[in-house]
């Protein structure tokens, strides 16, 4: 079993009574898959991949699982190297934009916040 559908399975029994309804709204799978990922891809073959996070999947998620939050410096803009390192190596869900990062894998979190600057981090550990 791949981690997006216990993903899945999880959200659909534990939701936090706030995004019910916008869950029961999506009862496809599928439509699900859009709500929480923004680079979910394979999804009609079974073996679904891609675990970035949308803004509405990261408000669901945050409060049913543990996560990190590392604040970016001022005036980051996430390029294609780090949306493909994320989507690389984490196998857990990921959310990156202008602020933040939040990251549910406790040993890549770790890693981001020794290394405090997310370019360097890209060859820190490789």
């Amino acid at each position: 079993m791949t981690t997006h559908f216990q993903i899945l399975e999880t959200v659909r029994k534990s939701t936090p009574a706030e995004f019910s309804d916008l869950v029961g709204v999506a009862n496809d799978d599928v439509v699900l898959y859009h709500l929480l990922f923004a680079n979910v891809r394979n999804i009609l073959d079974g073996n679904p991949k891609g675990l970035r996070l949308t803004k509405v999947g990261l408000k669901i998620l945050r409060r049913m699982f543990q996560n990190w939050t590392l604040k970016m410096e001022d005036g980051f803009i996430p390029k294609p190297c780090h949306l493909l390192f994320f989507d690389r190596t984490c196998t857990m869900p990921w959310f990156l934009d202008t602020r933040v990062l939040v990251l549910f894998e406790p040993q890549l979190a770790m890693r981001a916040k020794l290394v405090g600057n997310i370019d360097q981090l890209l060859t820190a550990f490789s």
